[in-house]
């Protein structure tokens, strides 16, 4: 499943965000705060899809909320790869194992949404 989301453009260009799930809650959770703050929002459930986007399309962040360490490592390397000067940030939950991620950042899933915005915020205006 692949889907696009945005909100009437500003005056500004909207900096664009992808987000790659293997699961619902993540996309639900994240989605709508990120469109409230003027981001563009690409969506996937697939590796492969993620892939293709972030070859056809230019991305500001790329954030990455999969439950299996090793398919997000694999995933993170992959896309590092094809665009070697956007972030790449993982959302991880604090209660679990930090996942043996490298190249990348973390992004801590029961902060709230002013702590996830400011962390995307901080990500983008670092690039």
């Amino acid at each position: 499943m692949t889907s696009r989301t945005t909100l009437p453009s500003s005056l500004h260009k909207a900096k664009r965000v992808l987000l790659v799930a293997d699961r619902l809650f993540p996309l639900q959770e994240h989605v709508d705060p990120l469109l409230h703050h003027g981001f563009e929002v690409d969506c996937t459930y697939s590796c492969r899809c993620a892939l293709s986007l972030s070859r056809t399309r230019t991305y500001d962040l790329i954030l990455i909320a999969r439950r299996h360490p090793a398919l997000s490592q694999e995933l993170c390397r992959d896309l590092q790869a094809a665009n070697p000067t956007t972030p790449i940030a993982s959302l991880v939950d604090p209660t679990k194992p930090i996942p043996p991620l490298r190249e990348h950042q973390f992004i801590w899933t029961r902060e709230g949404e002013e702590y996830f915005l400011a962390r995307v915020n901080a990500l983008v205006e670092a690039c």
